[in-house]
């Protein structure tokens, strides 16, 4: 599969690691997930946060220097990318132009947050890691959920008063737990007996 390394990225020498891009990036970004005038508000400081921790890991990118363009596979950045740019220029035709922008925002972050994913797992070469992570993930929101129906309690979180785990929408809290479940199954039958068991749950 090409990857970055076919636009001849890797050969380019820069004083520091090509992380740098993204960190400018993600300050241009992170002023526009501070709105409350978006369609769901609880959206607000879970993008926020989500930009926060990008930056930190860019910013630990650029001096560590080991962000690597070469191992992101090239298709899904090229698909990605115009998506991206055709995202915000629908915003110039939107009707409601604030969350417009918002959720292409949303696509940067996401985009950004694939390609660090890839970097990480290229140097990792752990692919149970992320099973394992979404596993605990879906335990938690599941235990969330439950503790919410059975006893009233744990709806204080920011954003909406009607919430489902930590979703503002039971068809999107039952939408995260199903993309987990391949996790679940494959940790079932290939790893040992603690995850059979975390992924049974």
């Amino acid at each position: 599969m090409k990857s970055l390394n076919y636009l001849e990225l890797s050969k380019c020498k820069y004083k520091f690691s090509d992380s740098v891009y993204f960190v400018f990036l993600l300050i241009f970004v992170i002023p526009f997930t501070l709105s409350s005038r978006i369609i769901d508000p609880a959206l607000t400081p879970r993008m926020i946060v989500l930009a926060l921790i990008l930056c930190i890991y860019s910013l630990e990118l650029l001096f560590s220097k080991k962000f690597n363009p070469a191992v992101i596979p090239l298709m899904p950045v090229i698909l990605l990318g115009g998506y991206t740019i055709l995202a915000f220029s629908s915003t110039l035709y939107s009707i409601n132009q604030i969350e417009a922008t918002y959720d292409s925002i949303k696509i940067i972050l996401f985009f950004i947050t694939y390609i660090y994913i890839t970097d990480y797992f290229s140097r990792k070469r752990d692919g149970d890691l992320i099973s394992h992570f979404l596993i605990c993930a879906s335990i938690l929101l599941s235990l969330t959920g439950l503790i919410q129906f059975y006893t009233g309690k744990l709806y204080n979180i920011p954003g909406s008063e009607n919430i489902y785990s930590f979703f503002t929408n039971r068809n999107l809290f039952a939408s995260g737990i199903m993309l987990t479940m391949p996790f679940a199954f494959y940790q079932f039958f290939t790893a040992n007996r603690i995850w059979k068991m975390l992924a049974s749950v």
